[in-house]
């Protein structure tokens, strides 16, 4: 299909989808007023895409349509597109003959399991014969101004901790659901959207001092101590009284239906344990006053963060040295139930 450029920015890393599953978020306008909306999931090293879910509106030029079929993979009869990191055809039904159905092609430049930002080329238009090989009118294409957007939801994020001297610091973890929930509650059924929170402790002078992984189901609450937990067995023997905490999340297995996230933290990425979204996390810190004024503490959320494939092969290869080589030292002690609060003293 002949389609138009529009620039299209991922607002994380797009070389992980080489290394497990990634969802990828699409928003755009076409020159008719119409739009188009949705999400895939891509995996370079299966090159299969699942959940597919895209909708366009109608505008002056075509009526809108859902598209969850991608030709190729659910529909072997059609061979207008294969699929690959370089793009898809999706349909919006698995029949054999696609002849007069809507359609709508995406190309990707470069391919989603490249490193930056990528261009998107789009058409909508109908199919002109059973194998849908190429498009009739009507058809549409997405506009250049505003220019349709791309991004990876992937939760990661970050916080310091400061005066650990004077008094300990928490984080407090839960699970929103993202990846779905048990429909009945825990107490019903097997587990559903099980994540893994993996935590990755920095001193001041950079080095990954402990790293540790802690299994959260939807809806649960889970806490860290920043003295207790993180600190009371560093790799170095050194207790930072400041630290940077990286928390990143990662599926508990297939599916989300682990219950063990033993090594989460050294293998986040990979199939066993893909990149997720569905992570929220608050800190406290203290703040140390002048002579004679006491000390007062506060709790902010984590902030987002950007993840680059470098910093991901960073913080999991020097959590895997730790695991493999640290003799127990380094493997922070994992989450407990419940929430925490600042208490005075160390």
């Amino acid at each position: 299909m002949r389609c138009l450029l529009v620039c299209l920015v991922a607002l994380a890393f797009s070389s992980l989808a080489a290394a497990a599953p990634v969802t990828w978020t699409v928003q755009g306008t076409f020159t008719d007023g119409g739009t188009v909306s949705g999400t895939f999931t891509y995996d370079a090293a299966t090159n299969t895409y699942t959940n597919v879910h895209i909708t366009t509106t109608t505008g002056s030029v075509r009526t809108g349509a859902t598209y969850t079929f991608v030709c190729g993979q659910d529909v072997p009869s059609c061979n207008g597109v294969g699929p690959s990191s370089s793009g898809i055809l999706t349909l919006t039904s698995a029949a054999g003959d696609q002849t007069g159905l809507p359609a709508i092609a995406l190309f990707f430049t470069p391919s989603l399991d490249s490193l930056g930002s990528v261009s998107l080329f789009a058409q909508e238009a109908s199919c002109s014969n059973a194998a849908c090989t190429s498009p009739t009118a009507p058809s549409r294409f997405l506009a250049v101004t505003p220019a349709a957007t791309a991004t990876v939801r992937v939760g990661f994020e970050s916080r310091y901790t400061a005066n650990l001297n004077v008094g300990d610091s928490f984080i407090n973890i839960t699970n929103t659901g993202d990846n779905g929930a048990p429909l009945l509650g825990p107490g019903f059924g097997g587990a559903v959207g099980n994540i893994c929170v993996n935590a990755y402790a920095f001193s001041p002078d950079e080095q990954l001092v402990s790293c540790c992984s802690c299994l959260i189901t939807p809806n649960g609450l889970a806490s860290l101590s920043a003295n207790t937990d993180l600190l009371s067995k560093t790799l170095t023997g050194v207790i930072p009284t400041s630290i940077v905490v990286k928390l990143l999340a990662t599926g508990a297995g297939a599916g989300f239906t682990g219950t063990t996230c033993t090594n989460s933290a050294a293998s986040a990425g990979t199939t066993a344990f893909p990149l997720v979204s569905g992570m929220q996390a608050w800190g406290t810190t203290t703040h140390s006053g002048p002579p004679a004024v006491a000390s007062n503490v506060t709790e902010t959320p984590f902030s987002n963060a950007l993840l680059t494939a470098g910093e991901l092969a960073s913080i999991t290869g020097r959590c895997a040295s730790i695991i493999g080589n640290g003799s127990g030292f380094g493997i922070c002690r994992s989450c407990r139930a419940g929430a925490l609060g600042a208490t005075a003293g160390r």
